[in-house]
Order: structure tokens, then C-alpha cells, then sequence
């Protein structure tokens, strides 16, 4: 910047000197020699001022200014430029054009401009200004002066990258912000989580005590169902909760693909303008996936609030089912998976579309085609979407062309099941091992539940209420406990220290975790050698009875 004011300052004086010289050739009047050695010296700055104006490196443009018949600023002409204006604008053979026809539309994008070099062309008084021309896809700082009446210099700098670093930089504070912020709620959804889970499992485990005594055609069977029903909706939706603060278990089971979308399918018709056309199309036959289905649900209304947000004034959104075989090269995709049979979800939009610079970002976290303080989204709904699938073994994709609308694919593995396959039930198995069990869990609520539980089944169940109270039952008893059920988030010692200390006792521990909380893949490695399953709060008995007996079955 302060280059392009030297440059400047420079020209004017120089150009006061030659008017100087200018005047004492008029005054020397005979004196052939003065005359000679003046006229000289105009050549040698001429040539000078020839050189400086055309190896400067800042661009350089001479204009007279073209008023209308009100005396309005109205279009200019380009009476010289330098090399480095063809250089930083991109625009060459302008001299004695006007710059509308140069830059057509220029006067209708960019009305300030002629504003300014209209006002100092009469006034005189120099001004600055930057200025986004993106028409030329540059970033102007210009400083403009005026010559003589009418008449106006522009010396301008390309201050493009300087803006893109600084945007840059703004972009990254926003985005480490937003990232606290996450982290933020991710905290207080895991604390508050912890306790709500708790509150949920003695709902739903109480209500399934109770309703094996109860006749399936009597009023209180249909109370209690309705009961377990509604707890079983909170955790559905802490589980969603958690999927946002990053902290979500997967808790996998065969899905049926078109069942999660015809259950979701008035949600998402009541979510869109009734402008937009609603077309599902499920192929019948379709094969199962693993997969949890609340992240399901979250991919499947991610990509179609995605989709409806891309047609403001309506359109045809598209959700479509197929079975798939994928080979070494599937036309039209760069996906990493394995060939196989896979399951494929498609979302299809009439919308926008998009070009190839956005589509290669839309995956980012915080990436968003939404105006700057848009309360419409965060960016991270398609980031969501993409962690979701690869976490399922899966991959998606997407295609799109600006003003074609979109399409996601969403491919899932196909996954093979015999029909005596007991994921695929909610009952118990038929046979149980039985053994003494060491339940640590603070909530004595829980406590009860589990007794229940676990002693129908034929167990023997001890009870301790912390991590310190489980490590002296254990110390003593170790011998005869069969297996440990552990919480993780518990008073005076947690979980994670307590089986450290049962593993000091005895290396060969088996230990089933009972949480409602994520555990990422470094923990579960620390885990990995004691930890025979996962159980994940809130539970419904068959699945607590299953762990149990997987457990002691050492599979």
C-alpha cells in the first residue's frame, strides 16, 4: 500500500518538474543552446517516465471521465494502461474504449465506481477505495487521483490473496468456535446423559418386570405397553442427542431399509413446503443390513432436509431403494468399498445442483452453500451423514450438475443372516449358563432391576454400589464370581480404574460394560483383553439376558 502512494507522489512530482522545464523553454526565448539542452532533458524524462510507467509493478490506467447531458458520471475511456494492468486484470487492447464496452455491465454491478472517478475527475481531491470485481474474479486496492479536469489516473494493486488469508483466518477462528462450542454441548450431553439413561432403564426395566405378570387382553398389559413405549421414545431421542454431540453408541442390529423410511416418511412430508413433491419408490426384496437405527433415521432425514433445501420454489424429491452388485470399477463412481452386494439408499432433488468446487467440499465439517448467518443449518449435517456410513462399512457419493438438482447415494453392505440367526428375534435364548455375577452399579435402582433379572435367569448376583466397594467384594470373592458387570461413571472410583484393579486381582476377569455413553476406539483397545460385551443403557431384559450368557460362553 504504501508502494502504491510512492508511485503516485512520485508521478506528480516528476510531472511538476517537466512543467517547470516546460516554462523556462518558453522563457529562454533565442537562446538556442537553453533551448537545445532543455528540449534534451524533456526527452530523457520522457523516456524515463516511459520506463517507470511501464515496468511499474502496479497497475496503471489513464481515463477521461464521460458525463451525461445532467453532468452525471455515465462511462470512461482508457486513454493509456501499463503492461501490469493487462497482467492484473486479464484485460488487453482497452486503450480508446470505453470501459463498459471492455467489462460489459460493469456500470450496473458496480456503481460506486463511477461515483468515485466521477467526483475526483471534477473535484480533484484524490480518494481510495477497494473493491471486489467479481466479474474478474480480483480484488482491487485502488488509489486515484486527477490530472486536470475531467481526466482521472487510477494506479490500482491486487490485494486478492492478502483478503483470501485473511478470510482465511477469519474462517478458522469461526470453525475452532464452533468446534469448542461441539465440544461444549458434547460435555453436558455426556453428563446429563449419564443419569437420564438411568432414569429411562428403570422405566422400561420395571415396566417389563411388571408386565410379565400381567394378561396380554387386560387394561394394565396396555398401560404398561404404553409406558414402555414412551421410554423407549426418550431414548430414541437421547440417543439423536448424542449423535450430534459426537458421543452416540452404535447399537447394530438387522435393519430393514424401506421399514425406517416408510416410518419416517410423514415426518419427512410434514417437514417439507407442500410445494415440493414427495416420490418414494422401495424396492421389494430388500436385503437386511447391520446397522443402528436411530443413525439410520439421522442419515435418512439429513439428506432429505438437504434436498428440500435445495429447492426454495419447489420441485420432486426422490427417495428410491435397490439392491446393488458393485465390481472393481462401478461406472460413474470413486467409492472405496470392496466388491459385494450392497444396499443402496438414493436421494434425488430437482434443486440448484451444484458445481464441481462445491461438491468437492460439501462433505467438510462446517462446509455450508447457506448465506453467511443463515439460521438454516451449521454445515455439518452432510459431515454427519458421511461418519455415520463409513462407520457402517459404507460409503456415499454424490452427483450433481448446476441448476440439475442432486443425487446422494448412500451404499450400505448387504449382510447375510440364517433365520435362526437370534438377532433377528427379541426373545432370550433358549439355554442359559448360570453363575455368580458381581453387579457395580451406583444406582441402587438399577441395582434391584438387575437382581430381578438376572436371578429369574439363575443367577447368582452380588451387588456393590462403586468402583472401591466392587475391587474388596472381588478381592475376596474372585474366585467364586463368574463374571462382573461394570458401569462406567460411578462415585469414588470409576469404572475404568475399578477394572484395572480387578484385572491386578485376576488377569483372566470377564467383564460386560453397562453404558449409555460412546466409548471410543482407544478405550475399547484398553478394554479389549477383560471385556466379554457391551450393553448399552437403556436395555430391554432379552438383551441383557443375552450379553450374560454370550459372556459366560467366553464368545
Amino acid at each position: 500500500m504504501e508502494d502504491l502512494e510512492k508511485t503516485k507522489d512520485q508521478l506528480v512530482d516528476e510531472l511538476q518538474q517537466m512543467r517547470v522545464r516546460i516554462s523556462e523553454l518558453e522563457s529562454s526565448q533565442g537562446d538556442v543552446s537553453l533551448t537545445e539542452s532543455i528540449i534534451k532533458e524533456l526527452k530523457e524524462n520522457k523516456e524515463f517516465h516511459l520506463q517507470l510507467f511501464q515496468n511499474m509493478w502496479e497497475g496503471f490506467a489513464y481515463c477521461r471521465m464521460i458525463y451525461d447531458e445532467k453532468g452525471r458520471p455515465e462511462d470512461f475511456v482508457y486513454l493509456d494502461v501499463n503492461v501490469s494492468f493487462q497482467r492484473l486484470t486479464g484485460l488487453s487492447d482497452v486503450v480508446g474504449k470505453k470501459v463498459s464496452d471492455v467489462i460489459p455491465g460493469i456500470k450496473k454491478d458496480y456503481p460506486e465506481i463511477f461515483e468515485i472517478y466521477g467526483r475526483v475527475a471534477k473535484t480533484g481531491q484524490p480518494e481510495k477505495f477497494e473493491i471486489n470485481l467479481k466479474s474478474l474474479d480480483i480484488i482491487l486496492n485502488i488509489s486515484v487521483f486527477s490530472p486536470r479536469l475531467d481526466y482521472f489516473v487510477a494506479i490500482f494493486e491486487n490485494v486478492t490473496e492478502m483478503r483470501m488469508a485473511e478470510k482465511e483466518k477469519t474462517d478458522l477462528v469461526e470453525r475452532l468456535f464452533q468446534s469448542e462450542k461441539l465440544q461444549a454441548i458434547a460435555t453436558l450431553v455426556g453428563g446429563i446423559a449419564h443419569d437420564f439413561n438411568n432414569m429411562l432403564q428403570i422405566i422400561m426395566g420395571y415396566s417389563q418386570l411388571l408386565l410379565e405378570d400381567k394378561r396380554k387382553d387386560g387394561q394394565d398389559y396396555g398401560d404398561l405397553q404404553g409406558i414402555l413405549k414412551i421410554a423407549e421414545q426418550g431414548a430414541d431421542l437421547l440417543r439423536r442427542l448424542l449423535i450430534f454431540a459426537r458421543e452416540s453408541p452404535t447399537d447394530k442390529t438387522f435393519v430393514d431399509l424401506n421399514y425406517q423410511i416408510r416410518k419416517l416418511s410423514n415426518l419427512i412430508s410434514g417437514a417439507f413446503p407442500k410445494m415440493i413433491e414427495l416420490d418414494i419408490d422401495l424396492h421389494e426384496g430388500l436385503h437386511p443390513i447391520l446397522a443402528d437405527p436411530a443413525q439410520i433415521d439421522q442419515v435418512i432425514m439429513n439428506l432429505t432436509i438437504n434436498a428440500s433445501e435445495s429447492m426454495q420454489d419447489g420441485g420432486r424429491l426422490q427417495i428410491k431403494t435397490q439392491n446393488v452388485f458393485l465390481d472393481n470399477q462401478p461406472d460413474g463412481f470413486d467409492i472405496s468399498l470392496n466388491p459385494g452386494a450392497y444396499v443402496r439408499l438414493s436421494v434425488l432433488d430437482t434443486g440448484i445442483g451444484m458445481d464441481k468446487q462445491t461438491m468437492a467440499r460439501i462433505f467438510d465439517p462446517f462446509f455450508s452453500t447457506k448465506q453467511r448467518g443463515s439460521t438454516r443449518g451449521t454445515g455439518l449435517g452432510l459431515s454427519v451423514v458421511r461418519g455415520i456410513v463409513e462407520n457402517h462399512g459404507g460409503s456415499v457419493t454424490c452427483e450433481s450438475e448446476p441448476g440439475k438438482g442432486a443425487v446422494f447415494s448412500v451404499y450400505f453392505p448387504k449382510m447375510e443372516y440364517e433365520e435362526s440367526d437370534e438377532l433377528i428375534t427379541q426373545s432370550p435364548p433358549a439355554t442359559f449358563l448360570t453363575g455368580t455375577i458381581l453387579m457395580v452399579e451406583d444406582e441402587p435402582l438399577l441395582c434391584d432391576f438387575g437382581r430381578r433379572v438376572l436371578s429369574q435367569a439363575g443367577h447368582d448376583v452380588i451387588v456393590a454400589l462403586n468402583g472401591r466397594q466392587a475391587v474388596d467384594i472381588y478381592r475376596s470373592r474372585h474366585r467364586d464370581i463368574s463374571l462382573v458387570m461394570l458401569d462406567l461413571l460411578m462415585p469414588e472410583m470409576g469404572g475404568r480404574d475399578c477394572l484395572e484393579e480387578l484385572a491386578k486381582i485376576n488377569p483372566s476377569v470377564k467383564v460386560i460394560i453397562a453404558t449409555g455413553l460412546h466409548l471410543d476406539d482407544q478405550l475399547k483397545a484398553e478394554l479389549a483383553p477383560f471385556v466379554k460385551g457391551i450393553v448399552y443403557k437403556p436395555y430391554r431384559v432379552f438383551q441383557l439376558q443375552r450379553e450374560v450368557n454370550r459372556a459366560l460362553a467366553g464368545s
